[in-house]
This record gives structure tokens, sequence and C-alpha cells, in this order.
């Protein structure tokens, strides 16, 4: 089940291997994984869980990779409504 190779590349990751030596532990190609981890920004997924409170949505997550470039940390808050030390 593909959820669960991606809990298991996660896990691979945690360890500090390379990308091609998880993809070598999980069947995908060095490629892949490189892929999948810089969709999700190089933070592991939380599916299944509510985000709400303290930990940064995906979401808000996303907004904040979309908005470094253009913006200080103080306005990224701002426009999340979040404190600055979130970012």
């Amino acid at each position: 089940m593909l959820g669960d190779v991606v809990h298991r590349l996660w896990d691979v990751k945690q360890t500090g291997l390379a990308g091609d030596a998880i993809g070598l532990r999980i069947g995908w190609s060095k490629a892949a994984v490189h892929r999948h981890i810089r969709e999700h920004g190089g933070v592991r997924p939380r599916w299944g869980r509510e985000l709400s409170g303290w930990s940064l949505s995906m979401s808000e997550r996303e907004s904040i990779l979309a908005l470094k470039g253009q913006h200080g940390v103080r306005e990224i808050a701002r426009r999340l409504g979040r404190s600055p030390s979130s970012n």
C-alpha cells in the first residue's frame, strides 16, 4: 500500500540516509524520493491528524514557502494570523 511505503520513506529518512539509500530500501528511484520530500517541503506529512492550534497546517507551510522570497517573517506571520516565531 502506498501509504505504508510513504511512512517507511520518512522513517528511513529520519535515520539520516541519503535519497539513493532510501530509494533502495523502499523500492523507489532516487529522483522519486527527492521529489516526494520536496513536494512536502522536507516535512513528514501528518495525514489523518487534526493540525489546528499550535502546529502549522500543510496549507500554511505552503503559503510560507510561496511568500518567503517576497516578504519578511513578520509580514508572512501577519498574513497567516500567526506569531512570527511560527515561521
